[in-house]
């Protein structure tokens, strides 16, 4: 599964989803206020199991015509020592890296930041404009921030947003990152976490990030990520962005779920449900 890409439309937008990683692991701890019981016993409810986990890490490539985009630069990639298939699946897609004209970095984590450049500090995408919310910049780059994570972790902000720091757009208001692609806030999980919408011909595709880490917070919304840094917001931004995918039938694309990562929430009572894409 791991490097494996899904081609699809978006009215005339060409869309990629790529596996960065997808081997299957625990979500064990995952939440931070769900008992290992609740947990399991609503995963064997969708068919799943808390221990071997298809959870994925899935960037979206789009292709509009006149701009080509980037949603997150995925994992530190294994040019550079890392472990991360972003390269590969671009390379399997016929996608030169010097071809893309915008990265858009949803926010910090390292599982959407890692990949920018090699072992040398060298760019992947040497032509593109970095786009990130101003917020998300603010915080990451704090280092009281970075002095509440372990070595590794912090090395890892320090780097990516180092060499970042020269070339990156700083976002301040909701709006078109290119021509049909709009940066939407969807704060919670971090103070700055951005998803994205993407529109051609009537056609629309909700890429809600990190809103959602697994299909069971589809039914239970109210659960948090251990790596939520606001959690109540995040269940705010959460249930407003279901209810919207829901009402308008978006089709959705959440980067943690099982690949290709898309689907449709579909409203279920008082909660929701997530219908993967067929």
């Amino acid at each position: 599964m791991t490097g494996q890409t899904h081609r699809f439309q978006v009215g005339d937008f060409t869309c990629i989803a790529i596996c960065d990683e997808g081997v299957p692991d625990t979500i064990q701890g995952l939440y931070a206020n769900v008992s290992a019981d609740d947990l399991a016993s609503a995963a064997r409810s969708l068919g799943y199991d808390i221990d071997s986990f298809p959870m994925s890490c899935t960037p979206l490539f789009v292709d509009t015509g006149t701009q080509r985009v980037l949603i997150d630069a995925g994992r530190p990639q294994l040019e550079a020592g890392g472990d991360g298939y972003l390269l590969r699946g671009l390379d399997a897609a016929g996608i030169a890296l010097d071809s893309i004209d915008v990265v858009m970095l949803t926010h910090g984590h390292g599982d959407h930041i890692g990949g920018l450049t090699d072992a040398n500090g060298r760019h992947y995408y040497a032509n593109a404009r970095y786009l990130m919310w101003k917020a998300e910049w603010d915080y990451w780059t704090d280092e009281a921030t970075l002095a509440q994570l372990d070595t590794k972790r912090a090395a890892v902000r320090r780097a990516s947003f180092g060499a970042m720091a020269d070339r990156v757009e700083l976002l301040t208001t909701e709006g078109e990152i290119a021509p049909g692609i709009r940066c939407v806030p969807m704060l919670g999980h971090t103070p700055g976490h951005c998803g994205v919408l993407i529109e051609s011909r009537g056609e629309r595709l909700l890429d809600i990030v990190d809103a959602i880490h697994t299909p069971m917070q589809m039914q239970h919304p109210d659960w948090h990520c251990r790596f939520d840094v606001a959690p109540a917001v995040a269940v705010e931004t959460r249930r407003a962005v279901f209810a919207q995918a829901a009402a308008d039938n978006l089709l959705t694309l959440g980067f943690h779920l099982p690949f290709p990562s898309l689907g449709h929430v579909v409203a279920d009572g008082a909660a929701w449900r997530w219908q993967p894409l067929a």
